[in-house]
C-alpha cells in the first residue's frame, strides 16, 4: 500500500493502492492480445503476405511473419500509439478493466490527453529492450514502469464506487 511508503508519494492521502505485479501482468497479456488482433487486421489491410509451408514448425512461422512485417514496423508503431492513447487518456484498457486496475495521475484522476499520449508513445520504450521498462516495476518502490515515470502516472487498484 502506498501509505506505508512514505509522505513523498502523491497518492498517499488519496487512499489508493498500487496495483500488484501479478494483476499488471494479467492486464498486460490481455492488452497485448487485443493489440495483436488489431495488428493482424491492419496487416491484412496492408496486404502483408506470409508464405510458409503448412508443415513448418512454429519457429519458422514466427521468423517468416517477423520478416514479412519488418517494412511495416513504423505503421504498426503508429497504430499501437493510436490504440493505446484512448486507453491511457481514460485510465483503463481492456486488460486493466478486466483486472480492476486504473491508471491515474498524482491527483488520482484519469491521465487526460497529454499524459495519455505521453504514456502511449513511450510504452514502446518500455517494451523494446526485452521489456526492461516493464520489469523495472518489479524493483521500483512505487511499482512504476518507465512510461509511468515519463507520463507521471501510477497503476492502482480501481477504487470502489
Amino acid at each position: 500500500m502506498l501509505a506505508a511508503e512514505g509522505p513523498t508519494n502523491p497518492l498517499t492521502d488519496l487512499g489508493l493502492t498500487v496495483a500488484p505485479w501479478h494483476l499488471r501482468v494479467g492486464a498486460f497479456l490481455v492488452d497485448e492480445f487485443v493489440l495483436s488482433m488489431v495488428f493482424g487486421f491492419v496487416a491484412t489491410l496492408l496486404g502483408v503476405a506470409v508464405n510458409v509451408d503448412p508443415n513448418a514448425d512454429i519457429a519458422t512461422v514466427f521468423a517468416e511473419t517477423q520478416r514479412a512485417m519488418q517494412p511495416y514496423v513504423p505503421i504498426l508503431y503508429v497504430v499501437e500509439v493510436l490504440v493505446r492513447w484512448p486507453w491511457c487518456v481514460v485510465g483503463w484498457s481492456p486488460g486493466k478493466w478486466l483486472f480492476g486496475l486504473r491508471v491515474v495521475d498524482a491527483e488520482g484522476k484519469a491521465p487526460g490527453i497529454r499524459r495519455g499520449l505521453t504514456r502511449a508513445a513511450f510504452t514502446l520504450a518500455s517494451e523494446l529492450p526485452v521489456f526492461l521498462g516493464f520489469l523495472w516495476a518489479l524493483f521500483d518502490r512505487e511499482r512504476r514502469t518507465w512510461h509511468d515515470h515519463l507520463a507521471q502516472t501510477w497503476v492502482v487498484r480501481k477504487p470502489r464506487d
